[in-house]
């Protein structure tokens, strides 16, 4: 029986299949020969170079314009070249795609049923079928080609606005020897014109990375030496990305000039044919977090404090206290397909990823655990705060290594103690922090009169 060639990309392999089955109603007595016909161990360039020798027709199942579609547009001109006669070639696509450039010329065909029950019932097919299709072999054919072609990827979009940060030099950021510091001050930023508008950037040239930052950030230093805290913790997140380690990157807020906080995220990189990343992609996403600053004020340092403290209470002592060897128990029993990963997962590593997720936003809002504690509260009261703020470090870090050493050995009595204490340590900062916040925050004459 007479073959169709069927070329496609191996991401569009279903509707491969749903396609070769439809073909087969809508052109009866035809053959379809696609890519998962070659046998294992046979040398498939051969194979294919064969079915088109053989082949009466060329059906290219096109989708997304992205992808490198180089290898069907070979075997498309490789057999419309063959013979002295034309060849039949069609290219069945979405239609909000439209027709690839290197087979303008060629027969199209898209989702709508008038174009493909023209295309099965016509000419195309001729040479391939050994009798016209039933109008209910037609009609199941046409529903089932539009249902899987109108169904297909027909691109992927980016979110925007988003820039693309590359190197001056071709080797600013080559590997060397350890992970070397990198300056991005004077790396090239490339950005669309929707981007640009998006960040309110006039047109081109666009500055280089720093001076665009600036531009675009609300809250500058009038030292031009001195970099900003936010453009500090972004840059190391580049760095991270420049040696391909995305999964966690610093928490860059900034103020944008229209009043919007914005965070800046890696969210992809190109490499270079030496497999070195020549190029990184960054999108701008509104956040609710504040703007990062390494010198808050008394008032900001209060507030960060009162804030991560709560969020202590709500996220690690009020969920864990009690029960952490029920938590551990009740995953491990569990046959829930919900709690499939979470069986994976000890206990006492989720109690530690919650810790420092609070340290990483302390220290991202100017908070230095390690450093001498800041002058907040008058008299007795520092004194108290600085006890308390011992005690918590202790209290952390105890609670860190306990809950490890119980994921080790399934005993999680030391951490359920380490926890009560962490949450009389909490409510002594809470009860210290909260009535100097408002102390510096309501008026006297308010507060006397409740």
């Amino acid at each position: 029986m007479s073959k169709i060639f069927l070329s496609y990309k191996q991401q569009f392999a279903a509707q491969a299949n749903a396609l070769h089955e439809a073909l087969k109603v809508g052109v009866p007595g035809a053959t379809v020969f696609q890519m998962a016909d070659i046998d294992k161990g046979i040398k498939w360039r051969d194979a294919v170079g064969k079915a088109l020798d053989d082949a009466k027709c060329f059906v290219l199942l096109y989708g997304s314009p992205e992808q490198d579609w180089s290898w069907c547009f070979y075997e498309a001109g490789r057999f419309s070249r063959k013979g002295r006669t034309p060849r039949p070639v069609a290219c069945l696509y979405p239609r909000i795609v439209g027709l690839p450039s290197p087979l303008a010329d060629l027969q199209s065909v898209n989702e709508t049923p008038d174009d493909i029950r023209k295309w099965l019932n016509g000419s195309f097919f001729r040479s391939v079928r050994t009798r016209k299709p039933t109008k209910g072999e037609l009609d199941k054919s046409v529903e089932a080609i539009e249902n899987l072609v109108s169904g297909m990827l027909a691109g992927e979009h980016s979110l925007k606005p988003y820039i693309w940060i590359a190197p001056k030099k071709a080797d600013d950021w080559s590997e060397q020897e350890g992970e070397h510091n990198i300056d991005f001050s004077n790396a090239h930023v490339e950005i669309d014109p929707i981007s640009a508008g998006k960040l309110s950037i006039g047109p081109p040239p666009v500055p280089e990375l720093l001076p665009f930052l600036r531009l675009i950030s609300c809250d500058t230093s009038e030292e031009a030496e001195r970099i900003e805290f936010w453009i500090t913790k972004f840059f190391e997140s580049l760095h991270s990305a420049v040696h391909s380690k995305t999964n966690f990157q610093e928490e860059a807020y900034f103020r944008h000039e229209s009043g919007k906080i914005l965070r800046p995220v890696v969210v992809s990189y190109d490499r270079s044919a030496k497999g070195t990343v020549c190029k990184l992609r960054v999108v701008f996403v509104e956040a609710f977090g504040s703007p990062l600053t390494d010198t808050p004020s008394l008032v900001q340092r209060l507030s960060i404090g009162a804030r991560l403290a709560i969020r202590t209470r709500l996220e690690i002592i009020d969920p864990f206290i009690g029960r952490v060897s029920l938590f551990q128990q009740q995953k491990l029993r569990s046959r829930r397909a919900e709690d499939k990963i979470g069986r994976k997962f000890r206990v006492g590593g989720r109690l530690v990823e919650a810790l420092n997720t609070i340290v990483r936003e302390a220290v991202s809002h100017g908070v230095r655990l390690g450093e001498d504690p800041p002058i907040l509260f008058e008299g007795a009261a520092q004194h108290q705060y600085e006890e308390l703020r011992e005690r918590g470090e202790r209290d952390w870090n105890s609670l860190e290594d306990a809950a490890k050493q119980g994921d080790r050995t399934g005993d999680y009595s030391e951490t359920e103690r380490l926890l009560g204490e962490l949450k009389q340590t909490n409510e002594d900062y809470l009860a210290l922090v909260l009535p100097r916040i408002e102390q510096l925050m309501v008026p006297a004459a308010k507060r006397q009169a409740r």
